[in-house]
């Protein structure tokens, strides 16, 4: 969806529909304003279902988004991969593999954009309003959940995520010695991804 704004400073209005998407969430409140930016860093940061749901509307709701995904991932290449929504939250008829995992890494490493956004270790999440009690509510600061990030030698980041059906899913992201290493993993443990980022 990055290709898809232009404007990054572009204020998004969040909705109900974002609010109650399952998994985890940044807590976007309805009628709030949030820019396209800090959505792309509370999704990629933080694993944000509600942030997806969000930039899915933006880019003119999830049907379109989730057409504009599954041509990105044809157009890399991603021969096994078919997306059913925007979080990535089980599916019928959703799939991926460990290769085209690996695909999206290395064009993902060729975006500055979003290679700043994974690469951020903490961000600023703004406060607002709530619409029905009009109470205020502080803003809070949002981390890495890639655990790579500020953490490991030479550690870039890129995503991390867990769903019943697929368990724990990882793609890490690191340079040293002027040599860049991508390493997906799926069906992981908390172990398993422990290991990945010590090596």
């Amino acid at each position: 969806l990055v290709d898809e704004f232009d404007d990054k400073k572009k204020k998004v209005t969040a909705e109900f529909e974002d609010m109650e998407v399952d998994g985890t969430k940044v807590g976007l409140m309805q009628t709030n304003k949030y820019s396209i930016d800090l959505l792309f860093h509370a999704m990629l940061m933080s694993s944000a279902n509600d942030a997806a749901n969000a930039l899915g509307r933006a880019a003119g709701g999830q049907d379109k988004a989730v057409k504009l995904m599954n041509e990105k991932a044809a157009e890399l290449g991603m021969s096994n991969t078919q997306a059913k929504n925007t979080s990535g939250l089980d599916a019928k008829g959703q799939y991926t593999t460990a290769e085209d995992l690996m695909k999206l890494a290395w064009a993902v490493c060729e975006d500055d954009y979003l290679m700043k956004v994974i690469g951020t270790e903490t961000f600023k999440f703004p406060g607002g309003k709530n619409p029905q009690t009009k109470e205020k509510f502080k803003g809070y600061e949002i981390q890495n959940h890639t655990k790579i990030v500020g953490q490991v030698d030479g550690g870039l980041g890129l995503k991390n995520g867990f769903t019943r059906a697929a368990k724990g899913s990882y793609v890490a992201v690191a340079e040293r010695d002027g040599h860049r290493v991508v390493a997906p993993m799926m069906g992981i443990t908390a172990t398993r991804s422990t290991a990945a980022m010590a090596n």
